[in-house]
């Protein structure tokens, strides 16, 4: 009982200071309680599990125990979780041509967040090792200087 007591006076003293003067939110959670947090990821859990329960629109798993999340593959191998670089069908695999009229700066830029996002998208050098190829040999069809640096 004095959890939940404790709880509901953590609720109801919503009293903050502006300036000189000091206010009681009557309305929300006050965000700089440790609460708030709780409170907000408790409320986000239960409505996540409602939208999913009922939502007709379900994470689509592919073949092979993979499923996709923004630019991340995600693969269930045996027991273990395996990530990779994701590319939707349509990427044409276009970038900043360096003839472009951009700083040097941001063409060479281009090229190593590319090589960047294998370091930190794939969980293993396999992975990495094919994306890097990838990465060269499609900078390479564009004719672009730092592809000719990458290798």
């Amino acid at each position: 009982m004095c959890v939940l007591q404790s709880f509901s006076c953590g609720l109801k003293t919503t009293y903050f200071q502006f300036e000189d003067t000091f206010f009681q939110q009557v309305e929300g959670l006050p965000k700089g309680s440790p609460l708030f947090l709780l409170i907000a990821n408790l409320f986000m859990e239960k409505f996540e599990e409602g939208v999913l329960n009922t939502s007709a629109l379900k994470p689509k798993i592919e073949e092979h125990s993979k499923i996709s999340f923004l630019d991340i593959l995600v693969e269930k191998k045996n027991l273990n979780i395996a990530t990779s670089l994701y590319r939707k069908p349509t990427h044409a695999g276009r970038y900043l041509n360096f003839e472009s009229n951009h700083a040097g700066s941001t063409k060479i830029g281009v090229a190593k967040s590319l090589l960047h996002r294998t370091d930190t998208h794939c969980s293993t050098e396999e992975a990495r090792i094919k994306e890097q190829n990838s990465i060269k040999t499609t900078l390479l069809k564009m004719d672009t200087k730092p592809a000719q640096s990458l290798e």
